[in-house]
């Protein structure tokens, strides 16, 4: 359990110095971050969730402390929920409501189509991007469901 805890913190750690680093990145390029940093970082964690949730789903083995490392520790490091609300309710505070809209639809739209795609490239490269499967007993088609039970983030509950 120590094991997993200190995982959790080394992933989180280094999910936020990424963070950090990324927002240095686009001053340094962009002249600001602000809510570009955001949004960069969301997408990048969402299409690393989708490729870390197709090799779960895939029954490629992931040890504990890794899961707990990425899912939970860098991807809960590396993206943030809380700045992408401050980000949006700036752009509200100014009036924008265009700017608002837009980068609430990004932000959502985008990071969904990020793990959506970073998803079904992980599982066709694994060959195992049937959507209907003959069922073993039945010899019926069947609709195998994305979501594998062990196809999620795991939180503390999960160890």
């Amino acid at each position: 359990m120590l094991g997993i805890f200190l995982s959790v913190g080394a992933g989180g750690a280094l999910g936020a110095m990424a963070r950090y680093g990324v927002a240095i990145w686009m001053v340094g390029r962009f002249g600001q971050a602000g809510w570009m940093a955001t949004l960069a970082v969301n997408m990048a964690g969402c299409c690393l969730m989708g490729i870390f949730a197709a090799l779960l789903a895939s029954s490629v083995y992931i040890s504990e402390p890794i899961k707990g490392f990425l899912s939970i520790g860098f991807l809960g490091g590396l993206t943030t929920f809380s700045s992408f609300a401050l980000d949006g309710y700036g752009f509200w505070m100014r009036s924008d409501l265009i700017g608002a809209a837009g980068y609430i639809g990004a932000s959502v739209i985008l990071s969904l189509a990020s793990f959506a795609i970073a998803y079904a490239v992980v599982r066709t490269a694994l060959g195992r991007d049937e959507r209907i499967y003959r069922h073993r007993r039945t010899g019926r088609d069947a609709h195998r469901q994305i979501s594998a039970p062990n196809c999620r983030a795991y939180g503390p509950g999960d160890y």
